[in-house]
Formats: structure tokens, C-alpha cells, sequence
């Protein structure tokens, strides 16, 4: 029994050091809450769910330009955000009404969006996303700034685009899509511009006022407004058919990030490794960025924290290249250079990027400097070393405590 104090404080102090040891080693990492799935990428990231709503209420009265998520509301069937508003008419299977943020304001840029032939339908607010469903055609809208609506259906159907008054519609050519299965339309007006696509089905001018957008099985619609009037905006709109493949409206702060993400073709986070630095925060970018070019819409706050645009997009092997233009960044993504590069336009506090990977990067990574917070289990594997150690002193000790009291007797 005179032995059990002595390996007690032995063994105590082993501990001590094995933990010392252990907390120094990198365990798994990761979203701490709210990890997102590929089917849906929008909402509140922060340590704690709990403050995520007052972080979004924070966020969001930081000022009116900066690409910042918020809630909707619907009441008495009309569905107002802070970035895009319109109503929900179950008489008539349409949208009414819709209208989307621009400097300031928000301008109409449809009459009514007809769900042609459709006999139900059901809606739903999920944070700054509307979802709903008119019989087999969903249709989800996005309250960021672009206002973006996505169109998909799972049988043929069709769509008529009413334009409000003042609002135009101009087809695209196959030259300007840069892809002959995708048809496109520009359409706005004084004060707002927007483009709408189809993908796996057709578009028509039917009169002066409206479109058809008739969609084969598995087509899809996207309608996207600048929110800004500039000509990276115009040039952005005219580059969504083939070469944006995703954007990101986010902000970042040291508790937390908020963001919403809209892909324009089929994109696989799950497998990627890429990230977005965001703060303490990396977001998942998509698998197939290599080749591509992403638009990331934050503020200067975001920017300083990540450490600067190259800290925020950086790369694996080298640092992304300033261009002079977004024109510069499309032509290079048009002409697969070998070298990443980003083109930045700040509007007040609002700061939008727009990155080129090259094919066969490995896209943007977590290779520099992160203050990602450590947790999850243990590694038992990196411990070995430091277990055994701590074992060995145990036996160590124990063995001279046992010579010690030998030699007394």
C-alpha cells in the first residue's frame, strides 16, 4: 500500500505531460455548426447557433451596400427581403411583381412569371431563400443582391416572362452564350439589367412584352439582375451562360460567417478541398473551379480580416495575379493561361472579386496562414508516442520506488 501514493502522483504527472503534449497536436477540423450539404448552401455559420440570429440582425444593419444575407417575410402572399420582393399568385400559378435590388433600390423587372398548365402549388422561406414548387417545376429566389432565381423541372413545361413597363428583352447569339445548347435573353431597363438562361430547352420572344422559356425534363432557368450599374456587372451578366460557375455572397467576422452560394452548373463540394478563407472560417469551393471563375461578393471588414484578397483566395504553389479587369479574368479563362488571377472592384464598402483558377491547380486552399479554431476528438494515432513515454516513466519510477523500499528492509 506505501507504494499506491507514490505511482498516484507518478502517474498524475505522466497525465500532465501526455496532455500538455496532446494539446499542441492538430485534431479534426472543421464547420463547429450548420455544415451545409451540396443541395444547400446558404445560411448562418457561427461557434455558437445560438447568436447566429443576432449576427445576421448585426450584419444586416451595417448598411444597405454590401452583399449581406437576410430573412424574408411573407405575408398575405408577398414575400419581401431586403434585396428582392414579389408576390406569390396561387390563382393564376405565377409570380407577380418581382422586383430586385439595385444601388439602392429595388426596381421591377416582371409582371408576372406564369407557371403555364400548373394546377398547385406550394411554398416555403428557409432564412434568405424562397422555395416553391408549382406541380413538378420548383423554383427558388435568392435575397442577395443579384436577386437570383433558379427555375428546374422534372417534365417538360413552360414558363411566360411578362416584363413590367420600361423593361426590354434582347436574345443573345450562340457567340455571346459561348455555347450552343444554352439559350439566353438580356432584359432590363433605365435603371436595372438582367439576364435570363436556358439550359435544356428553348427561349422565344413572344411579342414585345414577353418571353417562353420552354423547358425539356431536367431543364432549368436562371434569372440574374446586376446590383450594380457598372460595366463588371454588364460583363458578369453576359458571362453567366458559360463562364461563372459559382458565386458567393459573404461576409466574415472573427465569430462567425454568413453567406449564400448559387452554382450555375452541377459542382461537387463534397469531395473538394478548396476553401474560401473567411475569418476564422473556410468555406468550401467548388471541385471543378480549375478552368473556371467564381464571383466573391463580401466587404473591405471580410477582406481585412482574411488578410488580404491573395490570404483569402489563396492558391496552392503560387499567389493569384491582379488583373486590370474582369474582362482580363474572362479572357484568360476563354484561353486557359497557366496563371491565377483575380480582378477586384470596390462600390463604397462592398468589394467584389472575381478569381480564375487555371486547369489543373489545385484551386484555392488553406495552404497560407488560418486562424481556423481547433476541435473534435482526439488523435489516438499522434498520441502513441507521448502515451508510451508517459508508461515508461510510470515503470521507471515504479521500479526504484520498489529497489528503495528493498533496501530499507
Amino acid at each position: 500500500m506505501g507504494l499506491l501514493l507514490p505511482l498516484a502522483v507518478c502517474l498524475l504527472l505522466c497525465t500532465s505531460f501526455t496532455g500538455a503534449f496532446a494539446s499542441g497536436q492538430p485534431a479534426a477540423t472543421g464547420l463547429q455548426c450548420n455544415e451545409f450539404p451540396s443541395t444547400s448552401h446558404y445560411g448562418v455559420v457561427t461557434s455558437s447557433c445560438d447568436k447566429a440570429s443576432d449576427l445576421a440582425t448585426e450584419l444586416l444593419s451595417e448598411g444597405a451596400n454590401v452583399g449581406v444575407l437576410g430573412g424574408m417575410r411573407l405575408m398575405n402572399d408577398t414575400v419581401t427581403g431586403r434585396y428582392t420582393m414579389f408576390r406569390v399568385n396561387e390563382g393564376n400559378m405565377s409570380i407577380d411583381g418581382y422586383g430586385v435590388w439595385s444601388n439602392g433600390a429595388i426596381y421591377q423587372i416582371f409582371d408576372g412569371i406564369t407557371f403555364l398548365d400548373a394546377m398547385e402549388v406550394n411554398t416555403s422561406i428557409n432564412g434568405p431563400v424562397f422555395d416553391a414548387t408549382f406541380d413538378s417545376t420548383s423554383v427558388r429566389i435568392h435575397n442577395h443582391p443579384g436577386g437570383l432565381m433558379e427555375i428546374s423541372a422534372e417534365r417538360s413545361v413552360s414558363i411566360k416572362f411578362q416584363m413590367a413597363g420600361g423593361i426590354n428583352s434582347e436574345m443573345m447569339t450562340a457567340d455571346e452564350t459561348g455555347d450552343a445548347s444554352i439559350e439566353a435573353a438580356r432584359v432590363g431597363g433605365t435603371n436595372i439589367s438582367s439576364t435570363i438562361v436556358v439550359n435544356g430547352g428553348s427561349l422565344d420572344q413572344a411579342g414585345n412584352r414577353s418571353l417562353i422559356a420552354s423547358l425539356a425534363r431536367g431543364g432549368d432557368v436562371v434569372v440574374r439582375a446586376a446590383s450594380d450599374d457598372t460595366t463588371t456587372q454588364s460583363e458578369l451578366l453576359d458571362a453567366l451562360p458559360s463562364a461563372i460557375l459559382a458565386e458567393y455572397w459573404v461576409l466574415g467576422r472573427d465569430d462567425g460567417a454568413i453567406y449564400d452560394l448559387t452554382a450555375y452548373r452541377d459542382v461537387d463540394f463534397n469531395t473538394s478541398s478548396s476553401k474560401l478563407k473567411m475569418g476564422d472560417w473556410e468555406i468550401p469551393l467548388p471541385d471543378q473551379l480549375p478552368g473556371n471563375v467564381i464571383g466573391v461578393h463580401t466587404d473591405r471588414m471580410s477582406v481585412t480580416i482574411a488578410g488580404g484578397i491573395e490570404n483569402m483566395l489563396s492558391l496552392s504553389g503560387s499567389a493569384p495575379q491582379a488583373a486590370d479587369s474582369m474582362e482580363a479574368v474572362l479572357q484568360a479563362a476563354d484561353g486557359n493561361v497557366s496563371s491565377a488571377m483575380y480582378f477586384m472592384e470596390q462600390t463604397n464598402n462592398r468589394v467584389d472579386i472575381y478569381l480564375y483558377v487555371p486547369p489543373g491547380a489545385g484551386g484555392a486552399g488553406s495552404d497560407g496562414d488560418s486562424n481556423t479554431e481547433i476541435s473534435g476528438p482526439l488523435d489516438l494515432g499522434s498520441l502513441a508516442l507521448p502515451i508510451g513515454i508517459g508508461l515508461g516513466l510510470v515503470a521507471v519510477v515504479a521500479v526504484a520506488l520498489l529497489f528503495s523500499r528493498a533496501k530499507k528492509k
